[in-house]
């Protein structure tokens, strides 16, 4: 991310914050939040992260935006290890993706809390928030010590990669801390948000659905990266469980540039609608949430009889993202 697009995001971040307080104020007033402070520390833990050095000097080595320009020393050795190491640099891919997945979602989820929550979950998410800004300052000790060495001609192959193998470490535990605050994040927006909910206890609400799927597919990825990076031989990727997230965040990006407006979305798909998907998505069928865990999403409904009279619904949430996803 370059200088000019950070401070546009700290800038639009900036105005978010001051909108969530006087949001906030007026809950005050109006005598409907007794937990305004924690929802408070909330908003401004996100926002001390997002204006500190280790987040800025992140976002210039390891990106969010995965379709960033990138020409980090950490960017080009991952880049350089395809030819040397190929299953390193797809787990490190792999692990980019969760980075950027899991942040997407934090991001998604840290200003709705502005209008619930018990003190006990708000205390609990602001203590994730503290323990995230730990763990990316050590990422970020990790990758100091990586970029000086790396600008040296005397260091040799080994201990570069083993530096780059300790920065990969770091962001696990990273993203590790992300999935928790996000799963402490989406419930307490469930709960507390949206009072229509289907069957299976889903909030009949777009954006959420996504995020319930990010949440999903996030601990599936963990699982296997970590899966590949726990020895010292890094093993092959689950080349489909990347695909699946991949194509589940592409699909997100669409429908959030679309502000999450139905009619907008459908005038650029074909052969199905978010109707469709919604409808699909709140069935209270086992299916559902096997499909959301599995993975390999396609494979599933292969998995499915033709007798089944829910596979059809299940082959509605494939078609949809993989169109939106474009």
């Amino acid at each position: 991310m370059n200088d000019k697009s950070r401070k546009v995001l700290v800038a639009t971040i900036s105005v978010a914050l001051v909108v969530v307080i006087v949001a906030m104020l007026v809950v005050v007033f109006t005598n409907q939040n007794k937990n305004i402070q924690g929802d408070i520390n909330i908003a401004q833990k996100n926002y001390d992260i997002l204006n500190s050095d280790d987040y800025k000097n992140l976002e210039e080595n390891i990106s969010s935006d995965l379709s960033a320009s990138d020409t980090s020393a950490v960017n080009t050795y991952a880049q350089s290890l395809q030819t040397s190491d190929s299953a390193l640099s797809k787990a490190y891919s792999m692990l980019h993706l969760q980075y950027s997945m899991q942040w997407t979602m934090a991001q998604a989820l840290t200003n709705d809390t502005v209008f619930g929550g018990n003190q006990k979950s708000l205390q609990k998410i602001e203590s994730c928030f503290d323990d995230y800004a730990t763990k990316l300052s050590a990422t970020m000790e990790a990758v100091a010590i990586f970029n000086i060495d790396s600008a040296l001609s005397t260091t040799t192959s080994s201990t570069k990669l083993a530096e780059f193998k300790k920065i990969m470490q770091c962001l696990i535990d990273q993203t590790t801390t992300l999935i928790t605050l996000n799963d402490n994040m989406l419930e307490v927006v469930k709960q507390n948000n949206y009072t229509e909910q289907a069957s299976n206890g889903i909030p009949r609400d777009l954006k959420i659905m996504f995020l319930q799927m990010f949440n999903a597919q996030g601990n599936i990825l963990q699982n296997a990266v970590v899966e590949v990076c726990k020895d010292d031989v890094v093993k092959d990727v689950n080349q489909t469980t990347y695909s699946d997230a991949q194509l589940l965040l592409n699909a997100y990006k669409n429908a959030d540039s679309a502000n999450f407006v139905y009619a907008t979305i459908n005038e650029n798909i074909t052969d199905c609608t978010v109707e469709g998907f919604v409808s699909a998505f709140n069935l209270n069928i086992a299916e559902v949430n096997a499909w959301l865990n599995s993975t390999d999403k396609s494979a599933y409904v292969t998995t499915l009889s033709d007798e089944n009279k829910n596979k059809q619904s299940i082959m509605v949430l494939n078609l949809f993202l993989t169109k939106l996803a474009g």
